[in-house]
């Protein structure tokens, strides 16, 4: 809606049990709409770019829902009909299943991250594949450190006028 990303989309109730079956509920509304848009196109690259998001989506809402199980004992998948995460009905998930990112959490380096092995463990639900947590980050390409860059666009701002109205923001600070 033109408006930027922020802290204010980030939703925190402060009870752990709400907040993942929010963000589990969350992950099946992104999936639902993730199918829609694959059945809309034919486009190859949106097909694929659906495809990689169903597999990882799915790995979401089953993260989340063994998150839910350990917190509570519920098997929330018995509890909510939720649509099944199968991803064996788009050609385009198949390839990403064949290469087990189905199976997989990263913990991106991170050490807080590492952690997610006391959830993340055990079979797949869906596969009865063993689960596994990779430290570091998926393979693809290295991520850049850009030099840090204002703002170069604002909503609503002509960009010539972008920096005039920064300077006169720093200097009534």
């Amino acid at each position: 809606m033109g408006r930027p990303w922020n802290g204010t989309f980030v939703n925190n109730s402060g009870a752990l049990v709400e907040d993942l079956l929010h963000n589990y509920t969350l992950e099946i509304g992104a999936r639902t709409h993730k199918m829609r848009v694959y059945e809309m196109t034919t486009n190859p690259t949106a097909r694929e770019l659906c495809g990689y998001l169903l597999v990882r989506g799915g790995t979401h809402i089953i993260a989340y829902a063994k998150a839910i199980k350990m917190a509570t004992g519920i098997d929330i998948g018995k509890m909510l009909p939720v649509p099944h995460p199968d991803n064996t009905a788009f050609d385009a998930t198949r390839k990403y299943m064949d290469q087990g990112l189905y199976n997989v959490l990263y913990t991106w380096g991170e050490p807080e991250y590492r952690d997610i092995r006391q959830i993340w463990k055990g079979t797949n639900p869906e596969t009865n594949e063993q689960l596994h947590v990779i430290d570091g980050m998926p393979e693809g390409a290295p991520i850049p450190d850009f030099e840090e860059k204002p703002e170069m666009f604002a909503p609503g701002i002509d960009p010539d006028q972008y920096e005039q109205i920064l300077k006169r923001l720093k200097q009534n600070m």
